[in-house]
């Protein structure tokens, strides 16, 4: 495991050399220092869970600030690395060569890099050890004894679902940041075009005059082939109907399809003015972190219930010291507000 990681942080640097700070990606810097920021944020709070009113006040509190600090170091990430390109792009330009700027973009590029491996390798091999932890089967759990008995699983086991769930937050916020609002709300509108096209076949198979005779003629055909008795001829009338949905239905999607492959490209040139993309950028990410926050806490509050329960001690360990994720599912914020168990699951289960 030791040498997956250093082979990770090694390629990344020498990579990260080459390739210079301006032209790296620094998601993983964004993503550690954003939830490390919101683990602090956490533990400041915690002395807050007294009762539901705190817990709730103390959830929305982390949630809030870890959105915060993704927003803003993604924001300082990308100035640092325009300024960088602009000064780099005019030295060229008169034909001097990068200089000490030249030299700090490909140092910086090198550790930015470097920790991006370590990060991937780090996912990578906490992921695994995780799951085999859960999965609860013994010789896998025996393999890996020497990581769950190290000193860095015991520092790091309490915080792995705070990264998790930082991390899903994390990627909500890139994507709803890259796509933009203008992009979610296209792909809300071709998913009513969708659902839109559906309704319409239907309708135009089994409820218009238009498409009746030809119901009728394809049913009366079915009905043969399938014997020419009274039911038959029925079923026969039914079931061309719902081929003549289907048939519409494909005409349909095929145009959407056309028109949510052009569309797009039309919303992406109107986003090329810096001031309108990072505003519609913002929004966006606001809006797909409320989405996706909305089903991580209503999953949390469907669980929240198993607590403490026997199948769920092993998972239930990961939560004892959590800053971030136990107001997902220990200290659920929806429960936290009063909000009922909608399935109850702990009845069924116990």
């Amino acid at each position: 495991m030791l040498v997956l990681i250093i082979l990770f942080t090694v390629i990344g640097f020498i990579v990260g050399l080459v390739k210079g700070f301006s032209k790296t990606k620094t998601w993983a810097i964004e993503f550690v220092l954003s939830t490390l920021l919101s683990m602090a944020v956490g533990a400041l709070t915690r002395g807050l869970i007294k009762d539901a009113t705190g817990a709730a006040i103390a959830g929305i509190l982390t949630i809030i600030s870890a959105i915060a600090f993704m927003l803003i170091i993604m924001l300082l990430a990308r100035f640092v690395r325009n300024i960088i390109n602009k000064h780099l792009d005019k030295r060229k330009e008169e034909g001097q060569k990068g200089g000490g700027l030249g030299v700090f973009n490909r140092v910086m590029g090198g550790f930015s890099l470097a920790f991006k491996g370590f990060v991937m390798s780090c996912i990578l091999v906490l992921s695994v050890s995780t799951v085999i932890d859960l999965i609860q089967i013994e010789s896998l759990k025996n393999a890996f004894l020497g990581v769950y008995e190290s000193a860095g699983w015991l520092a790091i086991k309490p915080h792995i679902f705070d990264f998790v769930i930082v991390g899903i937050l994390f990627m909500a916020v890139c994507h709803g940041f890259e796509s933009g609002i203008i992009n979610s709300l296209w792909s809300l509108v071709v998913l009513g075009l969708v659902v839109g096209a559906g309704f319409a076949s239907y309708n135009l198979a089994f409820n218009t005059p238009a498409f009746a005779g030809a119901g009728e003629a394809l049913g009366g055909k079915l009905a043969q082939a399938m014997g020419g008795s009274e039911m038959m001829a029925n079923m026969g009338t039914t079931l061309a109907k719902v081929l003549i949905t289907i048939g519409l239905f494909i005409l349909f999607a095929i145009l959407i399809a056309i028109i949510a492959k052009f569309v797009p490209r039309i919303l992406n040139f109107v986003r090329t003015g810096k001031t309108f993309y990072v505003v519609d950028g913002v929004i966006g990410a606001i809006v797909s972190v409320i989405v996706v926050l909305a089903i991580l806490l209503f999953i949390g509050s469907l669980i929240e219930p198993l607590y403490g329960m026997e199948f769920m001690l092993v998972f239930d360990s990961y939560f004892d010291k959590c800053l971030i994720a136990n107001f997902i599912y220990t200290d659920n914020i929806l429960l936290a507000f009063g909000m009922p168990s909608i399935i109850p699951i702990k009845n069924w289960l116990s």
